[in-house]
């Protein structure tokens, strides 16, 4: 009877040990709780902007999930066009901040036009007249140093 019971607790034990094994909740790994590829920017596809959703549906490989976006307006010869970062698929190296897949592309309706994305080394949308605009310089010069725009410029960056 003794030994039953000794096995009793054992398994008891055992089962206490085992449900505290599972790994850390994603939002433990993070540096600071916090997802540093999306920091300031919308959640998801929370922001439902026509250049979103066309990118998102344009770029975006097919069961991969849109951890976030962003998106800034120019205008170019009277006509707003939105440059677009998505973030997506799965999240990794947490210990530098969190990170995933990303692209940047321009939306000019009807057009999306990718313009960065890692692996690719020239895209439709550098050759847009919207990216030799004065605006679209400026930002571009101060966002491939260190602005949270500079994924969107690692070609430009690796040059300087």
């Amino acid at each position: 009877m003794a030994r039953w019971g000794f096995l009793v607790i054992l398994a008891a034990l055992l089962c206490g040990c085992i449900t505290n094994l599972k790994p850390p909740a994603e939002s433990e790994l993070r540096v600071g709780g916090h997802y540093a590829q999306c920091d300031g920017r919308a959640n998801g596809g929370s922001d439902n902007a026509d250049s979103v959703r066309a990118i998102i549906r344009t770029h975006v490989p097919g069961g991969n999930h849109v951890n976030c976006t962003d998106r800034l307006t120019f205008t170019n010869d009277g006509k707003e066009i939105d440059f677009v970062f998505v973030a997506f698929g799965p999240i990794g190296d947490c210990p530098a901040g969190c990170f995933s897949q990303s692209l940047c592309a321009i939306y000019d309706s009807p057009d999306v036009l990718l313009y960065a994305q890692a692996g690719q080394a020239s895209t439709p949308g550098m050759d847009h007249p919207i990216t030799r605009s004065d605006d679209f310089v400026s930002f571009r010069d101060i966002q491939q140093r260190a602005g949270a725009w500079r994924s969107c410029f690692p070609r430009l960056r690796a040059n300087k």
